[in-house]
């Protein structure tokens, strides 16, 4: 399952890289927002995790310029995960996320929150099994 994992700091993005990729991933990376729209129309992912604190724009700022659209494609077939820091984010779904991470998580928990939201994805759009299963 290809996944688009948008972060500035080249160290942890590799240490996430590594991690997902074990699981099975296949991970693009994007260092900027402007970078991480490209590879979202460019490679299809269906998994978006990015960070808060991006170069060119904030981690809501990414995901809202992709969420403005009605497309259920973008909306409901793509899973969005933001980790936030400790203290600079009042999480709320007007974000369009389907969760978030608060500080630097280890790539285990990451890998666990994912694997936590295919299942819920599944369970409340049964039609998605062939996707996410």
């Amino acid at each position: 399952m290809r996944l688009l994992l948008v972060h500035a700091d080249d160290s942890m993005a590799s240490i996430y890289q590594g991690r997902l990729e074990k699981e099975g991933y296949e991970v693009i990376r994007a260092r900027s927002g402007a970078e991480g729209r490209e590879r979202v129309v460019n490679n299809d992912p269906k998994i978006i995790v990015t960070d808060f604190d991006l170069p060119d724009m904030t981690g809501r700022e990414f995901l809202m310029g992709m969420t403005i659209t009605e497309d259920y494609e973008l909306n409901i077939k793509v899973m969005k995960i933001v980790r936030v820091g400790v203290g600079n984010f009042n999480y709320d779904n007007s974000i369009h996320t389907d969760d978030y991470l608060e500080g630097q998580p280890d790539p285990g928990k990451l890998v666990m929150k994912i694997e936590e939201l295919k299942r819920r994805k599944i369970n409340h759009y049964p039609e998605l099994k062939e996707i996410f299963g």
